[in-house]
């Protein structure tokens, strides 16, 4: 302790992390270290954290990942995406609103895995919805649950306020649509149950 109280300087290298593959030695999902050298370089401001656990320092850094063009867009079609508690539910119709088809992606262990590993798991099925969207060509349409006290989906937010990681797929789908260049749409979910009932349910007996 000095006697004006003033804290010392210090000047510490911080460790970027980042996951090599075995087989490819490649960087296994997103390389944050490289987006993070890539934008020292443009000289913006950007947000740093310090958080102490287990007696060590980590670096929380915050910064805005570049937009990239959109390329894969609705003129060719969408995919919209229902979440759930163990997967995505997928259906695509054409630019002119026919349906094409649909699918379920199930991951039934985010019902019971811990954080880390249902992290991994959202990630997974995020990477599943992206390959889909890029092979077809299009856009992505999903629900925008900033909603309260709607009675056509009050079954639903009741789910959400149980606990589940509605926001964090939702959030880890659009942070890679975005890197993609796929379209991504949010939808107000009132009746929207209801439209896919009268409009595609009992036409296409499903």
């Amino acid at each position: 302790k000095t006697k004006n109280n003033r804290a010392v300087k210090i000047q510490v290298p911080i460790y970027l992390p980042h996951k090599l593959s075995k087989k490819t030695g490649k960087v296994n999902g997103i390389d944050y270290r490289k987006l993070f050298l890539n934008y020292l370089e443009t000289g913006e401001a950007y947000q740093v954290e310090l958080i102490k656990r287990n007696g060590k320092y980590y670096c929380h850094i915050t910064f805005d990942v570049p937009k990239t063009e959109i390329l894969y867009t609705g003129h060719n079609g969408i995919i919209g995406i229902d979440t759930n508690p163990d997967g995505f539910a997928l259906t695509m119709i054409d630019n002119k609103g026919n349906y094409k088809w649909h699918t379920y992606l199930k991951q039934s262990e985010l019902l019971y895995a811990r954080s880390n590993r249902r992290e991994n798991l959202c990630g997974e099925l995020v990477k599943q919805v992206v390959l889909i969207a890029k092979t077809y060509g299009c856009g992505i349409a999903i629900e925008d649950l900033k909603f309260k006290n709607d009675k056509d989906v009050g079954s639903k937010f009741a789910r959400i306020k149980h606990g589940f990681i509605y926001s964090k797929l939702l959030t880890m789908l659009e942070s890679a649509c975005i890197r993609e260049g796929i379209e991504i749409i949010k939808v107000k979910p009132q009746f929207t149950s209801k439209i896919g009932l009268y409009k595609y349910c009992h036409q296409y007996g499903m």
